[in-house]
């Protein structure tokens, strides 16, 4: 059996952690291959296999392990399984975008009621008003070009006067109630890099003499001196 041990990522350094397994426990691996990466204070480095064979993994994803640990064992004599799910999985994703960019190049047309909507997404039309627009063959371009060539008449700007406000109020209640997002929260353990630099952070506020100084003057002579 040969050993896979944790090698000293540079001075100082006396424990690591176990960041991600590139492999699997039993699988075949390949001399010179990388089969797993390790975090430390400094950097993350990837560990190769030294011999070709059947691995067997002895420290699981996010232990801390000391430098020259054993964390694998590698039997020459034995064959592992050859796994092929990343490849798979990769293939996978790319049928799914073929299929959606099959599904989206298939789409019927847009009607011409979605045609004007996406035209003029800012125009707001009352379902009663939309319903005997199509009743009358009346499109949203149309309206438009006649409100543009309409002369405003004094009711029309009392009108805007009574309604500006009410509709200033229910766009910002529909602006503060239109998220509908969730907080999802994901805990994950600290990396050793992560954990260097907070401990660094708390030891600087803690031990160095941040001060705030405030100075009393009377303006009134300096305001008199101005004037």
């Amino acid at each position: 059996m040969e050993k896979v041990v944790v090698p000293s990522p540079g001075e100082s350094i006396n424990e690591v952690q176990i960041a991600a397994w590139l492999v699997e426990d039993g699988q075949q691996v390949d001399k010179d291959q990388d089969i797993v990466e390790i975090d430390s204070d400094k950097a993350t480095l990837a560990v190769a296999a030294p011999v070709s064979g059947k691995i067997k993994i002895l420290a699981k994803e996010g232990d801390v392990v000391e430098v020259g640990a054993v964390i694998a064992e590698i039997d020459p004599s034995e064959k592992g399984t050859v796994v092929e799910q990343k490849e798979e999985k990769k293939e996978e994703v790319k049928e799914v975008k073929k299929e959606e960019k099959k599904e989206i190049t298939e789409e019927s047309p847009k009607s011409e009621k979605e045609q004007t909507k996406t035209q003029n997404p800012d125009l707001n039309i009352s379902p009663l008003a939309r319903k005997l627009m199509e009743e009358e063959n009346i499109s949203e371009d149309s309206l438009i070009e006649f409100f543009k060539r309409y002369r405003i008449s004094k009711k029309d700007v009392e009108f805007y006067l009574k309604e500006k406000d009410t509709q200033v109020k229910t766009s910002t209640v529909k602006s503060s109630s239109s998220w509908s997002g969730s907080r999802e929260i994901k805990r994950s353990k600290m990396t050793m890099l992560r954990k260097k630099l907070s401990e660094r952070l708390v030891s600087v506020k803690n031990e160095t003499a941040m001060l705030t100084t405030f100075n009393e003057v009377n303006m009134t002579p300096v305001i008199e001196l101005r004037k």
